[in-house]
């Protein structure tokens, strides 16, 4: 009976302790009122973690490990957006000459195209996605919408000869 009423006791302990937590993100998501609110909470509390991850973690892991690749935080930045009720996109940019990829996440407001990448929040100005991207990342090839989960992909442009 002792060990039943530890065990009862250890759960509950737990599931305080994921309450708190909880909690805190949620504190974390009412302060957001602007894109510079999402780039400054990125930037104080979040780990930009260099590595090449097969899954690509939810907004939920994200916010409870505070450290992700660009993918994660795209997928974040995505997630926080939509509570302030800013439509996004995340993108995954191709590179001409490297193997590698970039996550981040693009919106166009009343100013241009914005990104959200794991340095911060990016206000292009330019009118076209390609212009946003011309001007942030000159050596782009190819630009590919995806889903969160990174399990649709669709290249919406590409230009081999860039």
């Amino acid at each position: 009976m002792r060990i039943v009423k530890i065990y009862i006791i250890a759960i509950l302990v737990m599931l305080s302790t994921c309450g708190i937590a909880m909690c805190g993100m949620d504190e974390d998501r009412a302060k957001i009122k602007t894109p510079e609110d999402i780039a400054k909470l990125l930037s104080k509390e979040y780990s930009y973690e260099w590595r090449i991850a097969s899954k690509w973690h939810t907004a939920e892991e994200t916010l409870e490990s505070k450290r992700g690749s660009c993918k994660d935080l795209a997928t974040l930045s995505q997630s926080l957006l939509a509570d302030i009720g800013i439509r996004s996109d995340i993108i995954v940019i191709r590179f001409k000459g490297l193997k590698i990829s970039h996550a981040v996440c693009t919106w166009m407001d009343e100013g241009g195209y914005s990104f959200m990448t794991n340095r911060g929040y990016v206000k292009t100005g330019a009118q076209s996605l390609e212009g946003a991207l011309d001007a942030y990342y000159p050596d782009w090839k190819e630009i590919v919408f995806t889903t969160p989960d990174g399990k649709y992909g669709e290249v919406i442009k590409s230009d081999d000869n860039r």
